[in-house]
């Protein structure tokens, strides 16, 4: 876990007895057992080397905190309410790594549902006939060398796609989402029928929103005490 909150209130009632030292090595053992999600080594020696406890009193003063706050058993001191939270934090992560996933797929089966339902227009295409699957891929072949996206109204350079890659880094599949916005536009033209800058915007909402998603889950992940 790279984040963890802390709980004033309660941490405060749960150590108020403890000495500044005890205190500050307390909470070096639960950050490395927090960003380490593992428990602390048996040995004592080992456990004061990670907390940086030299002298005897340091030493003595982590051991008592051990006693205290953690459990000894053959794999190490474990913190039951630490194993909890990393549980749970696991758990949502977890979910949160199954919904990216169901919804980016979603997205593609959308965006290619609309663009084989929809048959695009061109002057070589004057009969009305729809243009087969097998024929959109010449194209987009034949492009692939200067182009690094091909859609209905929407084609990216290699250096676009590397700007808004970087730009919009929240987003875990560009192309999915560049397939999403075009599939849109082609549907919702533009009035003056360019797509670069609505696409652009797109892409910035939906990037803020997945970096305020992040934070939000940061800020409900739970308290330590």
């Amino acid at each position: 876990m790279k984040y963890y909150q802390h709980h004033i209130g309660d941490y405060i009632k749960a150590t108020r007895h403890l000495s500044p030292l005890e205190d500050g090595l307390y909470r070096r053992l639960l950050d490395q057992y927090y960003s380490s999600e593992a428990p602390l080594p048996l040995g004592l020696t080992e456990v004061s080397r990670i907390v940086g406890a030299k002298t005897a009193a340091q030493k003595k003063a982590v051991e008592s905190v051990l006693n205290e706050f953690f459990e000894k058993n053959q794999f190490g001191w474990n913190n039951k309410r630490a194993d909890a939270e990393i549980l749970k934090f696991r758990d949502k992560s977890e979910k949160a790594k199954i919904s990216a996933t169901s919804k980016w797929a979603s997205v593609r089966t959308h965006s290619e549902g609309i663009a084989n339902a929809v048959p695009p227009h061109s002057d070589g295409n004057a009969n009305h006939k729809p243009i087969t699957k097998n024929q959109e891929k010449k194209v987009v072949g034949a492009a692939a060398p200067e182009y690094a996206f091909v859609g209905k109204g929407l084609k990216l350079t290699y250096g676009d796609f590397d700007r808004w890659k970087k730009a919009y880094s929240a987003i875990p599949d560009l192309a999915a989402e560049l397939e999403a916005a075009d599939a849109y536009y082609h549907q919702n033209p533009p009035a003056d029928g360019k797509l670069y800058f609505p696409v652009s915007n797109w892409l910035k909402r939906e990037h803020a929103k997945l970096v305020k998603a992040e934070k939000d889950a940061r800020d409900d992940r739970n308290r330590i005490y």
